[in-house]
């Protein structure tokens, strides 16, 4: 059970890394 939940965890979380970094890369280049 723990198992799947931070598989679950994991799937949600990678996405959102890869976005989050994605817009600050986009930020700066604007402000630059």
């Amino acid at each position: 059970m723990s198992m799947l939940t931070n598989n679950r965890k994991q799937r949600w979380l990678l996405p959102t890394v890869l976005a989050a970094i994605m817009l600050i890369v986009v930020i700066g280049a604007l402000v630059q």
